[in-house]
């Protein structure tokens, strides 16, 4: 069925399209921002924003329903760690609401409820061990968090009771083959190269890890970014060129587009236009690469500043702006994805550093602890009342 105008939708209307409403396994709202009705009632693995294979234009429509309600804020500490075992890379939400971030040198998974701003738990890893960077959630309800030293990729299952969650392994035999970051498509998780020679496809479903394709070993990317066209496409960390993704199962064909500069991202986020903004991390050009999936083409972005380990991941408001998180910088990056202005907002406390992280549906930003910060910096874009399956998207909901 569908309505004959687009609708304004209310806060309360929303909720019961959420996961657990009422509503959330029968309608949706289409491109045209009509309502519609869902093919099957399975839930959250067939919703046209949340699933191994999401519904672009359905995802841009529900980015332009969400309304702000206040400025962009300043950023705000919450929580005290231990700063021996601060170190987390990259952070994912689950569909039970709460934020798991990925360990990479830490001793345990950090939990946050963004429902209380709070840090609830940090899940011990013993006795498994390794480093990881980077986090996708599976259309399972899982959280795989990608080897960055570790020989298994670690698996977390998250619960809404204590302790909130319970840690697994799958696979072997992977250190010495690196990868930073990764993406949902297709069903299958695609990690992103960084010092390994071939993509590492996660199958979920079967519970299993693969490889295919051939990368150079000296050749670093940091990051992946599912576009509309179905392709995913990796950030360069000082290798020169963007690795563009084709997947098919457990098969990939790879190819790559040289950038005008060896500039170091870290991760990138797809802006509402359709373009992919990579996140700038080191580059004494201080530009900003956008990509454009519909013809291949790489533009440089001038910022006027120079980029020293300042920036780790982003994400992008119902707005287009898109924010990165600071690592050693002392502002937030603002990159308005309509006018692609680039500018510093924000003031950001020396010595705390963000290493990536991900938006809730209250709107705010969490910054994940890393570099032994002993805080979690949360960030608040305004948006109050963002749907939890739009805040799920493998469009966005990685690093």
């Amino acid at each position: 069925m569908a309505t004959s105008t687009p609708l304004t939708i209310s806060a309360g209307f929303k909720q019961l399209l959420q996961p657990g409403g009422r509503l959330a396994n029968s309608l949706f709202i289409n491109s045209n921002g009509m309502l519609q009705r869902l093919p099957t009632t399975a839930g959250l693995d067939t919703s046209p924003l949340y699933s191994g294979s999401p519904n672009w234009p359905a995802t841009r429509s529900a980015l332009s329903l969400c309304n702000a309600t206040s400025p962009f804020a300043a950023s705000n500490a919450i929580g005290s760690i231990a700063t021996a075992a601060a170190n987390w890379s990259g952070a994912v939400l689950a569909p039970n609401g709460l934020i798991y971030c990925v360990p990479n040198g830490a001793t345990g998974v950090l939990v946050i409820n963004p429902a209380t701003n709070a840090i609830l738990n940090t899940i011990s890893l013993s006795p498994i061990t390794g480093s990881w960077s980077g986090g996708v959630l599976a259309s399972n309800g899982n959280i795989y968090c990608v080897p960055y030293s570790a020989s298994t990729v670690l698996v977390i299952t998250p619960s809404s009771v204590s302790p909130y969650g319970t840690l697994s392994t799958i696979g072997s035999g992977l250190s010495g083959s690196t990868y930073w970051g990764g993406v949902l498509a297709g069903g299958y998780i695609y990690c992103s190269p960084s010092g390994a020679t071939s993509i590492l496809i996660i199958n979920p479903a079967g519970g299993t890890v693969s490889t295919s394709g051939t990368v150079s070993a000296s050749s670093h990317w940091t990051g992946a970014v599912l576009a509309p066209n179905g392709k995913i496409y990796c950030l360069p960390d000082g290798s020169g060129s963007v690795l563009v993704i084709t997947p098919s199962g457990t098969t990939v064909t790879t190819a790559t587009i040289s950038t005008a500069t060896t500039s170091s991202c870290f991760g990138g986020v797809l802006a509402p236009n359709g373009m992919i903004y990579a996140i700038p991390y080191t580059t004494a050009s201080g530009a900003v690469l956008m990509i454009n999936p519909n013809n291949g083409t790489i533009t440089t972005i001038s910022s006027g500043q120079t980029f020293s380990s300042s920036f780790r991941g982003g994400f992008v408001t119902p707005s287009g702006m898109i924010y990165a998180f600071p690592y050693a910088a002392l502002g937030m990056l603002a990159i308005d994805s309509t006018t692609n202005a680039v500018s510093l907002v924000g003031t950001f406390p020396s010595g705390n550093k963000c290493s990536g992280g991900v938006l809730a549906p209250n709107g705010i930003a969490y910054g994940v602890p890393g570099g032994n910060s002993d805080f979690v910096e949360t960030f608040n874009t305004g948006f109050s009342d963002i749907p939890l399956n739009l805040c799920l998207s493998p469009y966005f909901n990685k690093l």
